[in-house]
């Protein structure tokens, strides 16, 4: 009795095992397939010969493709299943069926060729390092990093999220300012309406860059989608962003021509302005602390970036000189140089003249010989 519970518990797992293989099977039949369920159903196929067969996806453009609305395109396939060696053998009474059914399925793939960009790529949502309330050991202002994105068509003001500004920077909803009048209501380019809670002041940079943003004037807001937004305004002010070129021969930026020893010296000099800043911001926060020792360090070393302000400044002034020389000489061979050239033009005129004039004579004489 045992070996016949035995045997009917191994009958019932495979037509278990069977009738799951045909439940996939049949997922995968096309419906316009002529081949009956009865047809299947009389193959008995073992676990063995599932676990060998391959599945390979062929990707056929031609049979169709549409795009979606989110970067990517799907395409029409045809999956082929091919057969195991032991399937093959089985089948030699009908060896034109060497490979299951075909049947079209889709398959969404990534979009090389489109037009969409990865958040953490796009040079329009830099990273940016904002100042908070939180400080460190030595007393300054610890840096947060948050996620900026550069909207050119917002109009209304900087934008800061409020979850970001009180949860990362530790600022309270007591600090915040007053909105102005152009301030208290906006829409955004999809119609929503955007109504600040306040504003803040905050100091950024961004890691890249030597200039420090102090004091920007930010409106918060309760539901953002991204930690800072840098409105139309401040982009032109500070030339964050150069305007849009297309085409047009007079708006196209001379950054190429400058000179690479101008470039280095305007750049020692605002690193220079910086840092003074940053050590003249430092004295006041000390000094309000009434932390003396802190106050001397800070005008130590605020001496001595005042000595590479005056060094930057000289270097400055002395390139603008030299600059400002090789243009009058530029400018005094050109004039010389057109001086010549005028001078040589009336050479070739009086030449001309004069040979027309002899011409004029030869030809009166020959006449007056002719006439004779």
């Amino acid at each position: 009795m045992a070996q016949l519970a035995q045997l009917s518990s191994q009958s019932s797992s495979s037509q278990e095992q069977n009738q799951d293989y045909l439940s996939i099977n049949s997922t995968l039949r096309s419906p316009t397939d002529s081949t009956s369920q009865n047809d299947t159903r009389r193959k008995s196929i073992s676990a063995s010969s599932i676990q060998t067969c391959t599945t390979q996806v062929e990707v056929q453009e031609e049979l169709g493709r549409r795009e979606t609305n989110k970067g990517y395109k799907a395409y029409e396939t045809k999956v082929v299943v091919q057969l195991s060696w032991w399937q093959s053998f089985k089948g030699i009474l009908r060896p034109w069926r060497t490979k299951s059914r075909e049947v079209t399925a889709v398959v969404v793939v990534a979009d090389e060729h489109g037009e969409t960009m990865d958040i953490d790529n796009c040079p329009w949502i830099p990273t940016v390092h904002v100042l908070s309330r939180e400080k460190d050991e030595d007393g300054r202002f610890e840096e947060k990093i948050a996620k900026c994105m550069i909207d050119t068509g917002n109009l209304q003001g900087n934008l800061i999220s409020k979850d970001f500004l009180v949860q990362h920077l530790g600022h309270s909803e007591s600090e915040f300012m007053q909105l102005k009048e152009s301030e208290k209501a906006g829409s955004s380019v999809s119609g929503h309406q955007v109504t600040p809670e306040g504003a803040v002041k905050l100091t950024w940079y961004h890691p890249s860059s030597i200039i420090i943003y102090r004091d920007m004037r930010f409106l918060v807001m309760e539901n953002a989608m991204y930690d800072m937004v840098l409105c139309a305004q401040a982009i032109e002010k500070h030339k964050i962003v150069n305007p849009p070129n297309f085409g047009d021969v007079i708006h196209t930026s001379t950054s190429k021509n400058t000179d690479p020893e101008e470039k280095d010296l305007k750049a020692a000099l605002e690193k220079a302005q910086n840092d003074c800043a940053t050590e003249q911001h430092d004295i006041e926060i000390a000094k309000a602390k009434g932390d003396k020792p802190k106050v001397q360090r800070c005008q130590q070393r605020l001496q001595s970036k005042q000595k590479e302000l005056k060094r930057a400044e000289k270097a400055s002034d002395a390139y603008a000189k030299r600059k400002e020389k090789a243009e009058e000489s530029a400018k005094s061979k050109t004039k010389q140089v057109k001086t010549e050239v005028s001078q040589q033009l009336m050479k070739i005129t009086k030449v001309t003249v004069a040979g027309k004039d002899s011409s004029l004579k030869r030809a009166s004489t020959f006449t007056t010989l002719q006439n004779k």
